[in-house]
């Protein structure tokens, strides 16, 4: 019983593993996608980071979070998600 037990725990800890490399790869992906933003791209780095801690943001938190406006938090998101 204890061997079944100890071998999902390796399974699952390699699942993990690959899902930890697989989330780096996204950012450096997106990380080299935002420089395509010129000056927009400071703050879309910033902006990108706080999605990958809080996945789901209004231009409310965007707002609030990288000290800007309203009008520039919802291009700043149009151009992500564009």
């Amino acid at each position: 019983m204890a061997k079944v037990f100890l071998n999902g725990v390796i399974e699952t800890a390699r699942d993990s593993i690959n899902t930890f490399k697989e989330i780096v790869k996204l950012r450096q992906y997106y990380e080299e996608k935002i420089m395509d933003l010129g000056r927009r791209s400071k703050k879309a780095q910033k902006l990108l980071l706080y999605l990958f801690s809080y996945p789901v943001v209004d231009n409310k938190k965007v707002m609030n979070e990288l000290a800007i406006s309203f009008n520039s938090a919802n291009r700043l998101i149009g151009a992500l998600v564009d």
